[in-house]
């Protein structure tokens, strides 16, 4: 982003990115450079470069065919390499003194953050392993095994079925979650509970069932506010599906993933298993749900 601050004479450009701010100050006499008209590369240094990726970036449409980023992707590029910079301290900590790791990508879509995420384990981390995508779409499910025939990926397949559906024929050490529909999220969140998956990487989208029965004794006079309501109970939500995999041993935490300029469903939750079940954890989620007067469907 670049913002213009003019005063006393002076004309200051003012730089930022996800890392960085900078400052460049002019006479306010001088002609001014021409505003940014789109996103941008960041100066980071990025985990997926075009150089390395081109292949994969082209198949997933982030590559034109001049070996450049196409301009109308920049965004989606940077979000995909940002989603690879969150994910690569899981990643080494899962990975270390195994031969392989097994990734499963619940509600997968098109796929996109698997393909780099295979890309970057196999590529640059330089260890096997093999992806399962589950989607209720067949349409996604088709284009994404066009992707990965194309790419030649072999150590990736993908599914039409529901989350609870699947019964997985190995374990797995990870599993994803990104964008799947209120309720989905916590499929899959109860996918990773039932099957003792060890590192889980969540982005929840919308939230719609915590609102429809929740109430909070004495805020009657905010909660009237419908878009109040709804975010209080996005809130709510995340902190609870928080707490529940607290209790189940694992260490969770969030941070924003993208910035909420581009969109406001941006945060990411990080949990990876590192004891058992903790009574003391589960007793009070408990205690909260029924303060709410609510249940989520995570566990269930």
């Amino acid at each position: 982003m670049r913002f213009t601050y003019i005063e006393r004479g002076k004309r200051i450009q003012i730089y930022a990115d996800a890392r960085n701010v900078s400052s460049e100050s002019k006479n306010a006499s001088e002609p001014a450079e021409p505003a940014a008209t789109g996103p941008a590369m960041s100066s980071r240094e990025y985990y997926i470069k075009p150089d390395r990726a081109a292949a994969l970036l082209e198949a997933i449409g982030i590559l034109g065919k001049n070996g450049k980023i196409r301009n109308d992707k920049i965004r989606k590029y940077n979000q995909i390499d940002h989603f690879i910079e969150l994910a690569d301290p899981m990643l080494r900590r899962l990975s270390a003194g195994k031969k392989a790791l097994r990734i499963i990508d619940c509600g997968c879509g098109k796929s996109y953050l698997s393909f780099a995420l295979n890309f970057y384990i196999k590529e640059i981390l330089g260890k096997p392993c093999y992806f399962t995508g589950l989607d209720r779409n067949a349409g996604v499910i088709a284009e994404s095994k066009r992707i990965a025939d194309k790419l030649r990926y072999a150590n990736m397949k993908f599914i039409e079925t529901d989350i609870a559906a699947y019964e997985p024929d190995a374990g797995y050490d990870l599993l994803l979650t990104l964008h799947a529909c209120d309720t989905a999220t916590d499929k899959a969140l109860t996918f990773a509970l039932n099957h003792k998956i060890p590192g889980i990487l969540c982005v929840p989208c919308c939230h719609k069932e915590l609102n429809a029965q929740y109430h909070l004794d004495g805020f009657e006079d905010i909660l009237k506010y419908g878009i109040l309501k709804a975010r209080i109970a996005d809130s709510l939500t995340d902190g609870l599906r928080a707490m529940y995999l607290e209790g189940h041993g694992y260490d969770v935490s969030m941070l924003e993933y993208i910035s909420p300029i581009d969109t406001p469903k941006n945060l990411m939750i990080k949990a990876i298993r590192t004891s058992g079940r903790r009574e003391a954890v589960l007793n009070r989620y408990h205690r909260i749900c029924e303060m709410l007067g609510a249940r989520l469907s995570i566990g269930s």
